[in-house]
């Protein structure tokens, strides 16, 4: 479990920083990566605590249409 919760902890990290400076696809892809690392559902998608200035609103709406997509 503790090398489960690590992959997570990285997901997280990259899930970020791709927020901010990738592509709305790549927010999608590491989206998908996170939630396989998570290993299961019940999992909120959210941009944490705040969102960084500057991050552009397409990838905010990949992010939107990720999280609509994985309702259960």
């Amino acid at each position: 479990m503790i090398a489960r919760s690590e992959e997570f902890r990285n997901s997280v990290g990259r899930v970020i920083s791709v927020l901010k400076d990738g592509t709305p696809a790549q927010v999608t892809a590491a989206l998908e990566q996170c939630f396989a690392d998570a290993g299961g559902s019940y999992y909120a998608t959210c941009a944490g605590c705040e969102i960084p200035r500057g991050t552009p609103p397409a990838n905010l709406r990949a992010m939107r249409d990720f999280a609509r997509a994985h309702r259960e």
